[in-house]
């Protein structure tokens, strides 16, 4: 059950780390009932796919990736054609945290010590940081998450209790701007890049299916 916590605190943390840095600011082009619309859509697409992935996982003893299982079923033409895809996918999330993250060691350093580092000293920081703790193991991962995890639960429930009294209706029906769905569309689904996450979350729960399910 421990494992079990732990575990849906990795994709969810996954989910609200990516997403939360990019769509509320996307998203607000298109309008709330769009916006969720898609965000439904594009969830039960990758929740599919998820389990398919999972399926397919299964086949193999542990210890087994996404490359691994693509070279064993598709030989060497189709290996190089999904690392391709995965190295653009893991570039792109990779990005998205370094970019936000590093702003934020920066900021932290700022208000603690008063002195201005660079955003390019900051970004190494961030990833020395937090690739030592992937580096120590999916157990050290799910630990520190957890917390991260717990505290950001906090501050989201205190933050809607907040602005929930400065709400209107009429903001949710506001001019949307449909052109924009297509580029919105893409940046949604980057945003559930959890399934990277099932070899590992598989490993790590000792291949329970039901557990992972």
């Amino acid at each position: 059950m421990n494992r079990t916590f732990g575990a849906t605190f990795i994709i969810t943390g996954i989910t609200i780390g990516v997403g939360m840095l990019a769509l509320p600011i996307i998203t607000a082009k298109i309008g709330f009932l769009l916006s969720s619309i898609i965000l439904i859509l594009s969830w039960i697409l990758i929740l599919i796919a998820s389990f398919i992935f999972l399926e397919a996982i299964l086949w193999f003893p542990q210890g087994n990736n996404l490359i691994s299982i693509t070279y064993k079923i598709l030989g060497k033409k189709g290996l190089i054609i999904t690392c391709f895809c995965y190295c653009i996918l893991l570039y792109s999330v990779l990005c998205s945290y370094v970019a936000g993250g590093g702003e934020i060691v920066q900021e932290v350093i700022f208000n603690i010590l008063h002195y201005n580092i660079n955003y390019q000293i900051s970004s190494i920081l961030y990833l020395l940081i937090f690739g030592y703790i992937v580096w120590r193991g999916t157990k050290s991962v799910d630990y520190l998450n957890r917390i991260f995890m717990i505290t950001k639960l906090i501050i989201l429930f205190l933050l809607i209790a907040v602005l929930l009294f400065s709400s209107k209706i009429s903001y949710l029906t506001q001019k949307i701007y449909i052109y924009h769905t297509p580029k919105i569309l893409m940046v949604v689904v980057l945003s559930f890049t959890y399934a990277i996450m099932i070899p590992t979350i598989r490993d790590y729960l000792h291949s329970d299916v039901r557990k992972i399910k």
